[in-house]
């Protein structure tokens, strides 16, 4: 019989382990928003997503209708551009920021760093 895999983990600053699931996800979303640098006040101020609930911006990467949905409100987006420089420069790995997932944010990143290599500029 195999042996059963570990089905939660401990996270900083919980004393309960975390289910592994969308539970997991979920702790980390508000982790993230605690603790991550935030984007500028005036992108935040002027970003088509100010006011509207944050977990909008937290779906996993395979629900694809809800990733659908958070990036449907960021092509309406004035600052959207402004938003995608500072997803990349500080390195979220949750949200969908600048209408893009974390997934699109590291190879955007792969693709500039290979080109910077190209051009002999240094990473």
């Amino acid at each position: 019989m195999a042996t059963p895999r570990r089905t939660a983990v401990r996270l900083a600053g919980f004393s309960k382990p975390v289910s592994a699931s969308s539970d997991w996800r979920d702790h980390m979303a508000e982790r993230v928003a605690r603790t991550a640098p935030r984007l500028d006040e005036r992108v935040e101020r002027l970003a088509a997503c100010a006011g509207l609930d944050i977990d909008i911006f937290f779906p996993h990467e395979s629900h694809t209708t809800a990733v659908d949905r958070a990036k449907a409100v960021c092509q309406t987006c004035p600052v959207i551009r402004e938003c995608l420089v500072q997803a990349l420069r500080i390195g979220d790995g949750f949200a969908i920021l600048g209408g893009t997932t974390p997934g699109e944010r590291r190879l955007i990143r792969r693709r500039l760093v290979r080109r910077k290599r190209e051009l002999g500029v240094p990473v």
